[in-house]
């Protein structure tokens, strides 16, 4: 039974803690809200009071919306280790570079196939984090994680029931070797024919004991001002800097800064965190368009052409722990809409080979 792409995933409980919830709830998450979840769970067992508190928080949140706190639970592959003769990095850190400045046009609703336009994604140009940008190659994304992160330990995912003998991947969780485990990155990325390159990342980082206003000012050094801010309590828009715990960035494919669209694009409350990101079942995950209830197809509007750096911090004094997801949402739509024409001119090829053999079979009467 051919499995759709965007309902299998490998969670990365591992050593961590998850929890058990149906499969419409899990679907209904983001890989973000997820991996906060988990962030959370871990630093209140560890003792955080705050993080007790934002997790309860959170879990209203996601009750009120209708959805489960909880992670369905999946099991993984087998840890990988680093790949050999890898150059050790530095250690986790925001690097200096600065984001561009310059405004988007007045937005406009797209039409629903928007998306499917051929792109000009450019890598180059795009906001990286720890070395990984969007659009960027599958071995290079690899690379560069390695780079960062030289002892930890890589689990690949592989797509077994793609159509060819080469088969791609879903992509790749990367754990922390000296640090129980914790996840430190999910790399996903996009379907064949084409070749796979990075359409979705998250990275955590955990006990930083970072002051939030350095690191406030740290990320505005390397991204730029922010497009917009907002708490994580009630998830209201703030420009106020010591409340500020959910940190957006908006981007076209050319890694131009975009502007903010206005409250009527967005589902639910009007914020930009009712954009799902197509990536709900938590792990690696390869955008394809074979089914009929999966998060692409509910992504409507303006999040079908979202392109965004999403940072998700404490407002608390001290911060621990920090959550980044990376999303081009019009580069998992190109692709999703490549791989299904693809796949629908393999099959069809395949039945005329079947029939044009029938035709030399000679019966025996």
């Amino acid at each position: 039974m051919r499995h759709s792409i965007l309902k299998e995933f490998v969670w990365i409980a591992g050593l961590a803690i998850v929890f058990g919830a149906s499969s419409q709830a899990a679907a209904a998450q983001s890989t973000w809200t997820k991996v906060k979840l988990q962030v959370l769970q871990q630093a209140c067992k560890g003792g955080d009071q705050n993080s007790c508190q934002q997790l309860a928080k959170l879990n209203q949140k996601l009750s009120q919306q209708g959805q489960s706190p909880n992670a369905q639970q999946e099991q993984r592959q087998s840890p990988q280790q680093p790949q050999p003769g890898e150059q050790s990095g530095m250690k986790p850190s925001l690097e200096t570079t600065t984001g561009g400045g310059q405004a988007a046009a007045a937005w406009e609703p797209p039409a629903d196939d928007a998306a499917a336009a051929p792109g000009k994604l450019d890598p180059a140009k795009m906001p990286d984090v720890v070395g990984i940008r969007l659009g960027m190659p599958a071995a290079e994304a690899l690379a560069a994680m390695h780079r960062q992160y030289p002892a930890d330990l890589y689990e690949r995912l592989p797509v077994t029931w793609w159509p060819s003998a080469q088969k791609p991947d879903y992509g790749y969780t990367v754990l922390s070797s000296a640090n129980q485990f914790e996840t430190d990155g999910q790399i996903s990325f996009t379907a064949p024919p084409g070749p796979q390159v990075v359409w979705h990342f998250t990275r955590s980082a955990f006990h930083m004991n970072i002051n939030h206003g350095t690191l406030l000012a740290a990320l505005r050094a390397k991204y730029g001002k922010e497009t917009v801010a907002m708490t994580n309590s009630n998830y209201e828009v703030t420009t106020e800097d010591s409340r500020i715990a959910e940190i957006y960035w908006l981007y076209n494919e050319l890694g131009e800064r975009a502007a903010m669209p206005p409250t009527t694009a967005f589902p639910g409350r009007g914020t930009i965190d009712g954009c799902g990101t197509a990536a709900g079942n938590g792990g690696p995950v390869m955008p394809v368009d074979d089914v009929d209830d999966g998060p692409l197809p509910s992504i409507k509007g303006w999040c079908r052409t979202m392109v965004s750096l999403h940072v998700s911090i404490t407002d608390q004094t001290i911060v621990q722990n920090t959550i980044t997801e990376m999303v081009d949402m019009p580069l998992a739509f190109r692709t999703a809409h490549a791989a299904k024409v693809w796949q629908a001119n393999l099959a069809a090829e395949q039945r005329k080979k079947a029939i044009d053999k029938s035709k030399t079979v000679t019966p025996t009467l």
